[in-house]
């Protein structure tokens, strides 16, 4: 499934991420996990494929969504309570497809394992500790179950996972108190089942934002590949914007791709692509001009073939 951005998709040295495999993105709230969950989703159908969201966190903008490309009439929602009931939901369709359609481009996303609680946690008073490793055992437990199943299908399986917040009490200021300490790296819940099964796993963090600082737009997103079971490409990165209102730039992040393959040169806010004209042209302009260009856009899709 195309992500829609060609910095990422060479990034990761495929045009998108895997059908048949389980792909992590993993980042601190306001990341824009979601946004590319988002793009995955209307590319899917773009693709004539079926996309299923789990909307854990209730938190899906139906509108941005439609701005985006995703046709909601086409989009089928997971609404059980709990990870065993996704978890259980996702094994039968994955079985289902395994069966009776192995050829369907399907996208199943989870956005966001945190937001779902376990049967455990739910029975507990208000206040009263549950157990910690909960998720991580409902996960490594029914992971092994369908996960190779995934791989006998054509379903792209996507979840998010947010980072952690840890309680650290060594060397705390004093006995009792407790010293809040931010563990970087650390997926929020079942980080080693989830990584172990994963194909793919992408990592991202907001580095700034976009437009004016008193009104910003959007923010400036580094996306790492930590872990590729496909090929080359761990350790790489890619950069790109997202605005709040219309997800990712995706023709800008294209004149990014450009640049950092040498195909065009960059001095200052002029570009120039080389072996066409001398004609320099802004930022602003590079719509019109990709559209007058459409071989380039071959080139961009080829590119994270090129190995």
């Amino acid at each position: 499934v195309d992500t829609g951005l060609a910095s990422l998709n060479y990034a990761i040295q495929q045009p998108g991420v895997p059908a048949g495999r389980l792909t992590t993105i993993i980042g601190k709230e306001g990341s824009a996990k979601s946004t590319i969950v988002y793009h995955l989703i209307a590319e899917t159908q773009r693709q004539g494929g079926l996309a299923i969201l789990a909307d854990t966190e209730r938190r899906f903008d139906r509108e941005r969504g439609k701005r985006i490309g995703i046709n909601l009439g086409e989009l089928l929602f997971l609404r059980q309570r709990t990870l065993e009931d996704v978890l259980a939901t996702i094994e039968h369709t994955v079985y289902d497809l395994r069966d009776n359609n192995p050829d369907l481009l399907v996208l199943i996303a989870i956005d966001s394992l945190t937001g779902l609680p376990t049967k455990q946690s739910l029975t507990k008073e208000i206040g009263e500790a549950a157990a910690v490793a909960g998720p991580a055992r409902t996960v490594s437990t029914s992971f092994p179950r369908f996960v190779p199943e995934v791989a006998k299908t054509n379903v792209a399986l996507v979840i998010v996972n947010q980072l952690r917040m840890h309680l650290d009490t060594t060397n705390g200021p004093g006995r009792g108190q407790e010293r809040r300490k931010v563990m970087r790296d650390r997926a929020m819940i079942a980080e080693g089942p989830l990584v172990f099964w994963s194909s793919l796993v992408l990592y991202f963090t907001s580095t700034g934002l976009v437009g004016e600082r008193e009104a910003p737009t959007g923010i400036s997103v580094r996306a790492e590949v930590r872990k590729n079971s496909l090929g080359p490409g761990e350790g790489r990165r890619a950069e790109f914007d997202v605005d709040y209102m219309t997800g990712a730039d995706q023709t800008g992040n294209k004149l990014d791709l450009l640049v950092t393959l040498g195909l065009v040169e960059q001095s200052s806010s002029w570009y120039k692509i080389k072996g066409y004209d001398d004609k320099k042209f802004q930022r602003k302009d590079w719509p019109e001009y990709l559209a007058a260009h459409p071989e380039l856009d071959e080139i961009i899709k080829e590119a994270p073939l090129k190995r």
